[in-house]
């Protein structure tokens, strides 16, 4: 069953589209990748998916609901990490304060014990006093993995969670969020190819403005 669906996804008008007629689907528990093409395709597809930004045209529907008709319900079952320019985490509070502050906007109880049980999970929870400022690349991009997954939900959307670690720390980092997020459905972006047919299960690469599967290497 598909969790999250996109139809003919167009974003702008001839001759500015940015998306031109992109479908892509993820099923419940499937790790997907996109990449190629310039990073606000990327991006704007990922926010697209998170019912942040509405499509020019086309439809978007998780478990089958159009979310365009429902944004805040669809938003119950999307985890989203930090989008540069979109919801940045505060760059002079703690950890602990910009988790609690998502925590606070999507409504989730649990308070300081969720925090610390979410945080304990991807490794940084001897790092919730420590200022966002001084937190290292990894560390960083563990925070919005923490962020995505502190309402629970079905499907975790990361934008580039790697861009800027080395080959090490991928590793660590994807070793920690294949085993944080256990079966829920993930999509992710990323400028590498080879990380995206590595980790996921399916990959998709914009070709112009318009987004093609890949055949997953074996």
């Amino acid at each position: 069953m598909d969790l999250i669906r996109l139809e003919n996804i167009t974003i702008g008008v001839w001759p500015r589209k940015i998306l031109d007629s992109v479908s892509i689907s993820v099923k419940e528990n499937e790790k997907v990748a996109i990449c190629g093409g310039d990073d606000d395709m990327k991006k704007v597809t990922l926010l697209i998916m998170s019912a942040i930004f509405r499509p020019t045209l086309g439809k978007v529907e998780i478990n089958g609901s159009n979310v365009l008709l429902n944004r805040s319900e669809a938003r119950k079952c999307i985890g989203i990490g930090e989008f540069e320019g979109i919801n940045d985490f505060d760059e002079s509070s703690t950890l602990y304060e910009n988790l609690h502050f998502i925590l606070r906007s999507l409504k989730v109880g649990g308070g300081k014990e969720k925090i610390v049980e979410i945080s304990s999970r991807v490794r940084i929870d001897n790092l919730l006093d420590k200022k966002y400022y001084a937190l290292d690349y990894l560390e960083r991009s563990k925070a919005s993995l923490a962020a995505a997954l502190i309402n629970d939900p079905k499907l975790i959307i990361l934008s580039e969670p790697t861009k800027n670690l080395t080959l090490k720390e991928r590793a660590i980092f994807w070793k920690t969020c294949y085993k944080s997020i256990g079966n829920k459905a993930l999509v992710f972006s990323t400028r590498d190819i080879v990380e995206a047919d590595k980790w996921a299960d399916r990959t998709f690469n914009f070709k112009g403005n318009r987004l093609l599967e890949l055949t997953k290497k074996r």
